[in-house]
């Protein structure tokens, strides 16, 4: 069993951006405000639910002044985050004003610092997981930090309402609950290549009570009694992207948004989705579970791309190496095995319940315009849980 690699290198996961606390939340201080040269794009922010809400952004939008992104301007990580979070949230803002009927261009003086602010971080030019919600909080108290919901509150919003904010929290709670597994995947390898069982179990351990607790945090969607159809006219149009079902008779049959000045060439990044989450992708390629089915494998790919590349680099990392399913399976330790399988039920009992939250809050409220993304989610949901085996 030698040929399991030690990954303790990387046990304070600091190189990836991902810290033993806090998961995939940054482990810098976010920004929140750019400098000053910037302030035309931040007074947008600061009144962006009504300019969308009143039908006055465009307005806003055609009086920016051309602002460039530049390394001088932008010289350290929280402001680049900030001017990617800004600038998608203005963009999508216009792209998605008028729900059902988006626009198909975006305007030179966003297109073009949203194309290069999002080249340089790697990142695609849309609402993204990364944008909504990762690099988009703050604290209440920092005394009290993550441990309750209700002290997160996202920096910028599309909207007023508690269906956006509180399920961005959500988002960022289940982040919270898989950083002890996160670190217990990497110290599962140590513990594989000097053959230490006692060590394996212990961490196995630590990741089925991480997925436990990310389960869990389903039941506070219910007790907040949000709206899911208002969360799905008001607040989902902001999250679709530029291969949306809408945009597909666009620019000539081609679909998709052009970024004026940027390419003239449609753009068709997908929409935005809890899925582009770097947890579960860690801990299936830990498990050794393989997303390569037709309903399954082009939408995990896309959501890849949707990641910030120190975390898509992370998952590359633990897919590289052998996975943990072939250790315990030789192993014929019956406790090892026990708690692995226990793990891939809770893997799957956490599918299940998102899958209930999705069709709840989106495919329930789908109309027959959209049912072919509609089925195509649903298949994607029920695939991705039937690939753990």
């Amino acid at each position: 069993m030698s040929e399991y690699i030690d990954l303790s290198q990387y046990e304070n996961l600091l190189e990836f951006d991902v810290s033993e606390d806090t998961g995939f939340i940054p482990t810098f201080e976010l920004s929140k405000r750019l400098p000053e040269y910037y302030e035309p794009w931040e007074l947008i922010i600061d009144d962006l639910p009504r300019l969308i809400a009143n039908g006055e952004i465009d307005d806003k939008i055609k009086l920016l002044p051309r602002l460039e992104i530049n390394e001088e301007r932008l010289d350290n990580k929280p402001d680049k985050w900030r001017a990617y979070v800004v600038l998608t949230f203005i963009g999508q803002g216009f792209l998605w004003r008028d729900g059902e009927n988006p626009t198909d261009t975006v305007p030179a003086v966003i297109a073009v610092p949203w194309a290069n602010i999002s080249k340089d971080l790697g990142m695609p030019p849309v609402a993204t997981h990364a944008t909504a919600c990762l690099f988009n909080f703050a604290l209440r108290d920092r005394a009290i930090g993550f441990t309750d919901i209700h002290n997160i509150y996202p920096l910028v919003t599309y909207t007023d309402l508690k269906e956006e904010s509180f399920l961005y929290a959500v988002a960022l709670m289940n982040e919270i609950k898989a950083a002890p597994g996160l670190h217990a995947v990497l110290k599962s390898y140590k513990a594989m290549k000097k053959e230490d069982n006692d060590e394996l179990l212990k961490n196995l351990l630590i990741i089925k009570e991480s997925i436990e607790s990310m389960a869990a945090l389903f039941k506070l969607i219910k007790r907040e009694s949000t709206d899911p159809v208002l969360f799905f006219e008001r607040v989902l149009p902001f999250q679709r992207g530029h291969s949306d079902i809408r945009l597909m008779k666009k620019h000539d049959g081609k679909g998709g948004v052009v970024f004026q000045e940027v390419s003239e060439e449609p753009k068709h990044h997908g929409n935005a989705s809890a899925a582009e989450s770097s947890t579960l992708p860690v801990f299936d390629a830990f498990l050794g579970v393989v997303h390569d089915g037709v309903d399954t494998k082009a939408l995990v790919s896309e959501n890849r791309q949707n990641m910030p590349p120190l975390h898509r680099k992370l998952i590359s990392i633990v897919e590289e190496q052998p996975s943990a399913r072939d250790y315990v399976t030789q192993s014929n330790n019956k406790e090892l095995i026990g708690v692995f399988d226990e793990i891939k039920r809770k893997i799957k009992d956490f599918r299940h319940k998102h899958h209930g939250i999705a069709s709840t809050y989106m495919l329930q409220q789908m109309s027959s315009y959209a049912e072919a993304r509609k089925t195509t989610l649903s298949h994607f949901l029920k695939g991705m849980n039937a690939d753990v085996k």
